[in-house]
């Protein structure tokens, strides 16, 4: 997925609520086909969410790595 604002900044590289919110009003008000329910809302909220723990994972996998460290798998796992 390659969603990108009017500044042509990755949604799915930021964790700024601000710019998926005001990305959210903007699809919303130039494609009023899409269901604005809160399912969508759901949806969409949720990917930005899953950007953010990905961006926490991914710090604290570099983290271990440059301290020499191998991540552990049940880093992952038990996450979820």
């Amino acid at each position: 997925m390659n969603i990108k604002n009017k500044d042509h900044k990755d949604l799915t590289e930021t964790i700024d609520a601000i710019l998926w919110a005001d990305e959210w009003l903007k699809t919303i008000a130039e494609h009023p086909e899409i269901p604005q329910d809160r399912e969508t809302m759901i949806t969409w909220f949720s990917n930005a969410l899953m950007v953010g723990y990905d961006k926490g994972r991914n710090i604290e996998e570099h983290r271990w790595l440059s301290a020499g460290m191998k991540f552990p798998a049940s880093a992952i796992n038990n996450s979820l």
